[in-house]
């Protein structure tokens, strides 16, 4: 979802519409270069990451850390 720093701009506002008033969502981002601009809209549009966690991944040769946000309403 983050590949682009559009996206990056635009989901926490999709986020707050899907999203109740005690709902969570979680997103998954293996570090991309967008993950601080949307960190930046998440606060912006009235969210806050309560949580991040780092999970490694491997595929073969393929070494990467996944970061996962929980996110939810301030």
């Amino acid at each position: 979802v983050l590949y682009e720093k559009e996206y990056a701009a635009l989901l926490p506002g999709l986020l707050k519409q899907l999203m109740s008033d005690a709902g969570h969502s979680l997103v998954a981002d293996p570090g991309r270069v967008a993950a601080p601009l949307f960190i930046e809209s998440c606060r912006a549009a009235g969210l806050a990451i309560v949580a991040r966690e780092t999970q490694p991944f491997a595929a073969g040769e393929i070494r990467q850390s996944i970061d996962i946000y929980e996110i939810q309403r301030c």
